[in-house]
């Protein structure tokens, strides 16, 4: 059989499943999915790391996070390994920093504040090396970032984020704006405030 074809089609069922509240059934079909692209790509290529960032995407808009996370590490662990193979051209850096930043989201919204710090900021120092990267989704993390760094009372590295990001976010008004200015604004008041770790 045409595994790739069937992997493709296995996806294309899912997005399917998925937009009818099958989330069940569209877990299944990635899964199957998954499979065929397994078989035909091999386990370490760019196909396996996209169906397990899907499938973990999938994990955590219903609120599966120790399955989502699972599958996002093991995509990073698809795109570091590639990314060690001499003359690779399969690399995708793109792919890679959405990974990291699923990951770390999971993570946050799991209340796992400390290893989301730490996958954000690895996501971040990946996407300054990038070129083309996109900027506003940048300063989305740098906010995102800042906000547990306030959290965990790292106020002056919560501080630094968004006086970052708000002027690319200024070109573009919007909620991760607002966010931003009230982490600035909470970042303030804690620094003025008693017992504030800089």
């Amino acid at each position: 059989p045409d595994h790739a074809r069937l992997a493709l089609c296995s996806r294309k069922l899912a997005l399917a499943l998925e937009h009818s509240d099958r989330s069940a059934a569209a877990s299944e079909a990635l899964k199957t999915g998954l499979a065929h692209a397994e078989k035909a790509f091999g386990a370490d290529h760019l196909e396996i790391a996209a169906h397990l960032q899907e499938l973990g995407m999938l994990h955590r808009r219903h609120g599966d996070h120790a399955s989502a996370q699972e599958h996002f590490r093991k995509a990073l662990g698809i795109h570091r390994n590639l990314a060690r193979v001499p003359g690779t051209n399969g690399v995708d850096p793109k792919a890679a920093t959405e990974a990291l930043y699923n990951l770390a989201a999971s993570l946050e919204e799991s209340g796992n504040l400390p290893d989301a710090a730490l996958e954000y900021e690895k996501m971040l120092t990946l996407r300054e090396r990038q070129i083309g990267a996109n900027p506003v989704e940048t300063a989305e993390a740098q906010v995102r970032l800042a906000s547990l760094h306030l959290q965990m009372g790292r106020t002056a590295s919560a501080r630094e984020l968004v006086l970052r990001a708000i002027p690319i976010l200024d070109r573009k008004a919007g909620p991760v704006l607002d966010q931003a200015r009230e982490t600035l604004k909470a970042a303030e008041e804690q620094a003025r405030g008693p017992g504030s770790r800089r």
